[in-house]
């Protein structure tokens, strides 16, 4: 659907100002940021698109936390949020901003939030030194920025880091690298082998342990995601061998791949309960018969269990910890589940309590091997490929652990430490700290039209949280609640509660940085229900997600060569590189976003200059040299020494230029010929 709207002058006027007085290599960024839940952009006075409004009316590159922009730009919105100015100056220069563009007029698409609860972004950007008001269009303001951390549009690395964080840690490594033109690859992007194959170049190396379920409850919220499958066929129907030879079948295929196997353990762990639940509700069967299916299903089941486990001996120990991780929720939740059918006609007191107590005793077995954390220990694993002498480095600002545990033997010095190729254990204890926003509500109950209020604790706009509880519909039936911050415009959480047979476990994550205002002094939770019910709630809490940023760094005498280079930029599309005494190989950095659609040549002669019309006929450097630098820029590997000439070109505008000349070519042809035909005619 289209609608037509009356665009402000102050935008026509803001506009024009970027596209004729800004330089045309300009990036801009956007705030406040999009709309986190749905990105898209709208505004007061009535524009909603798909697409954000300055870049449709502005010729110059805006980066927002679009799908579109660099990836990793929600690093930048966070050092805003933050307030974190080294990282801002750091990451606007890395990805080429220099400019900002605080719009006043934004509404949200719940039509709800505006720019107001955001002006703390516009605050915290006021006080980076470098960052000045340019131009005020009414509600659109333009911001000037000033950092000594940019980069040119080519150069040489001087340093090559190969990480393996994701892109949400990319400013404490930004900030550790002093070093200018440090370049980071990310072999956790798509493209890890190619990236793999140029570890050997790399000065420094950053490993990222995994923390085992860091978060506070998180196995509690695995479980409750969990569910059983719908049964099309029972034990005892006559199609039900079928069913049986399928699943030996699919424990054969997978029997030389243990991970994969357990899986299918799992799912058939989860398939007898769900008969015996079918068993126990199937009315044309008299109690013998029921309990003779239900005797052998639990026998069944006894015998996937024990096979599973053997499995897991044949796992290294990360697999063999993720296996317990699954194996573990799904024992709770099923035995959740037998709870609610305890006493239901056909489940006899005999058959519940050995199914339940060959559970449990399972379950604790698991439970002595299981490496998971605590909110005071976070559990990391970690895999090293080569041995060697390796450091144990944290992010910036990062609470630091009162002891280091690396492989069960506790560590004074997190330099110089020798490790072997292969996995190892870190331990990261903590002190007992106060994370909860509120204070945990042991029993609550709440009709609709009702809410309750929460007193704050520690809040900080910027962090994660969890919200957590069991819940249960007493009365009528499913419910809908919101939880939301006082003078917020908006809900933090809104959810719906279904009815279940008993008590219910939930969790939800969130952040308040959306449209939360600073005073805050309390949290509501409201029933929103139309429909008259009353829902109880048990140790409901919110707690912060802390997660450490910790890193497994190895340093390596290596460097990469840094030829002399001379850029002539033809047009957008078409660079010329004079490449002067290469000796070693080089990695050549072009800052614009990654395209496979750039291609690099080799241009024999001294000249610089010349016409495309060559590159028809030559070959590109090997597309396997081309990666992705910094998470969002071209890179190039080049392993040729001497004196020479590069071209820079986007393949796509190449043939763009053949299009538009034969065209042409037609053209002239067409009139020639029909000129020609009219005078003999």
């Amino acid at each position: 659907f289209t609608t037509k709207v009356s665009v402000p002058a102050y935008v026509k006027n803001a506009s024009n100002y970027i596209n004729t007085k800004t330089p045309e290599d300009t990036r801009m960024l956007i705030l406040p940021k999009l709309f986190l839940d749905f990105p898209l952009d709208s505004y007061d006075w009535g524009f909603f698109s798909l697409d954000i409004l300055p870049r449709l009316s502005m010729n110059r590159s805006i980066v927002a936390n679009d799908n579109i922009s660099l990836k990793g730009v929600d690093s930048l919105y966070i050092s805003i949020d933050q307030s974190d100015q080294q990282a801002f100056l750091r990451l606007v220069g890395n990805f080429g901003i220099n400019k900002i563009l605080w719009r006043d007029d934004v509404l949200y698409t719940d039509k709800k939030i505006t720019s107001k609860p955001l002006y703390f972004e516009k605050e915290n950007i006021s006080k980076i030194p470098g960052v000045s008001l340019e131009k005020k269009f009414d509600r659109w303001e333009i911001y000037n920025i000033e950092s000594n951390y940019y980069l040119p549009t080519l150069y040489t690395s001087d340093k090559l880091v190969y990480a393996d964080p994701n892109m949400g840690l990319y400013p404490d490594l930004v900030k550790k690298e002093t070093d200018l033109k440090s370049t980071i690859l990310f072999p956790s992007d798509p493209e890890f082998h190619k990236l793999n194959r140029f570890k050997k170049y790399a000065n420094k190396v950053y490993i990222q342990p995994f923390c085992v379920l860091c978060k506070d409850k998180e196995l509690v919220a695995i479980k409750n995601k969990l569910s059983l499958p719908h049964l099309r066929l029972l034990p005892g129907s006559m199609f039900y061998l079928l069913k049986s030879w399928r699943e030996n079948s699919l424990l054969n295929k997978y029997k030389n791949s243990p991970a994969q196997k357990i899986d299918v353990y799992i799912s058939f762990l989860n398939t007898r309960i769900s008969e015996i639940s079918a068993i126990i509700f199937k009315g044309d069967l008299k109690s013998r018969p029921k309990s003779n299916l239900i005797e052998k299903n639990i026998t069944k089941y006894k015998s996937l269990m024990k096979g599973a486990l053997l499995e897991t001996k044949k796992l290294s120990k990360i697999e063999r910890n993720n296996s317990f991780i699954r194996l573990l929720s799904y024992l709770q939740f099923q035995k959740d589940f037998l709870n609610k059918l305890h006493y239901r006609e056909g489940f006899s007191e005999p058959l519940y309590k050995d199914l339940v107590s060959f559970i449990d005793k399972n379950i604790l077995d698991i439970e002595k091997d299981i490496w998971i954390s605590t909110p005071t220990n976070k559990r990391h694993f970690f895999k090293i490929e080569n041995s060697g002498v390796y450091s144990i480095e944290f992010g910036e600002k990062e609470n630091l652990p009162d002891k280091i545990i690396l492989d069960e033997k506790e560590l004074k010095n997190k330099q110089e430490i020798k490790l072997d190729a292969g996995e190892h254990k870190l331990e990261l204890i903590y002190p007992i700290k106060e994370d909860q926003l509120i204070d945990e509500i042991q029993e609550l109950s709440l009709g609709n039209n009702q809410k309750k209020d929460f007193n704050l604790n520690n809040i900080n706009l910027v962090d994660k949280y969890i919200l957590s509880f069991e819940y249960k519909i007493s009365e009528g039936d499913n419910s809908l609640f919101e939880f939301y911050a006082d003078k917020a415009t908006d809900p933090t959480v809104r959810f719906n509660l279904r009815r279940e047979m008993g008590w219910k476990g939930v969790s939800y994550e969130f952040y308040l940085r959306t449209s939360v205002p600073k005073d805050i002094a309390k949290f509501y939770l409201d029933n929103k229900s139309q429909e008259s019910n009353v829902t109880l709630f048990s140790n409901f809490n919110v707690t912060k997600v802390f997660t450490p940023r910790v890193f497994i760094t190895k340093e390596i005498k290596q460097n990469l060569s840094s030829p002399n280079l001379r850029m002539q930029k033809i047009n957008p599309t078409e660079y010329i590189v004079r490449i002067n005494k290469a000796t070693n190989p080089y990695l050549l950095i072009f800052n614009q976003s990654y395209d496979d659609g750039w291609k690099i040549y080799h241009k024999n002669g001294n000249k610089i200059g010349g016409n495309l019309l060559w590159t028809f006929f030559a070959k590109p450097l090997d597309e396997k040299n081309h990666v992705k630098v910094n998470g969002y820029g071209n890179g190039w590997f080049i392993d040729k020494a001497g004196d020479y000439d590069l071209v820079i070109i986007f393949e796509s505008q190449k043939f763009f230029y053949l299009g538009s000349v034969i065209s042409l070519l037609t053209l002239l042809y067409m009139i020639f010929w029909f000129r020609f035909r009219s005078k003999y005619v």
